[in-house]
């Protein structure tokens, strides 16, 4: 009798299902968006908070500026000599300035370039600006102006009308508006003391 192997019979198979569970939850776009919010606010926030406290520094340097006398300084001769000691005072041909066209022109309701004269000389401004310009201008060698100086610093001085003025690299532009702006800042009274919250009004403006 021989044995012949059966074949095997076919049952139930076993299959063994692994599902993974994901437990991050999931993002809508709009949750991303509120995130990205609130990351934002959280950032202008300490923005603020630092402005507010420069602000507040800033404030608290004025009121005691302002209730600081104010001290004048002498300066030293080494001093002096080491600022002033190397202004040219000669070389430059000043009758040729007097060869360059100049204009002026008002428009709208103050019309002062007829009424006011230019400036010949800067001597005729002893009376006019402080005594620590009128220092300056001697240690600088300054005598006779500069065309734009000439008509510029006394419509500035003035001070009735905006000024506007136009010419060409090394004219002398930067004396003729920072000779007025600093004797008018110098003639203002000390400011009051000032609350933190008040606005930052500005005196003078310098284009650049």
């Amino acid at each position: 009798q021989s044995l012949v192997p059966r074949p095997a019979i076919p049952g139930p198979s076993t299959t063994a299902t692994v599902t993974k569970t994901d437990k991050r939850p999931t993002t809508m776009p709009g949750d991303r968006e509120q995130r990205k919010a609130g990351r934002r606010a959280k950032q202008l926030a300490v923005m603020d908070k630092k402005g507010n406290e420069e602000a507040n520094f800033f404030w608290r340097c004025v009121n005691q500026a302002a209730n600081k006398p104010r001290q004048t300084q002498r300066l030293s001769p080494q001093v002096e000599q080491e600022l002033f000691g190397k202004q040219l005072t000669q070389g430059i041909n000043f009758d040729q300035y007097d060869n360059i066209p100049v204009s002026r022109a008002c428009t709208g309701p103050v019309q002062a370039c007829e009424a006011i004269p230019s400036l010949e000389d800067y001597q005729q401004l002893g009376q006019i600006l402080p005594p620590f310009l009128n220092q300056n201008i001697q240690r600088m060698g300054y005598s006779r102006p500069t065309p734009i100086q000439r008509h510029a610093v006394p419509l500035a001085l003035d001070g009735r009308a905006d000024l506007m003025c136009c010419a060409q690299t090394g004219s002398g532009k930067t004396c003729a508006f920072l000779l007025p702006a600093c004797a008018i800042i110098t003639s203002l009274p000390p400011p009051p003391p000032l609350l933190p919250l008040l606005p930052l009004v500005p005196r003078a403006a310098v284009p650049c």
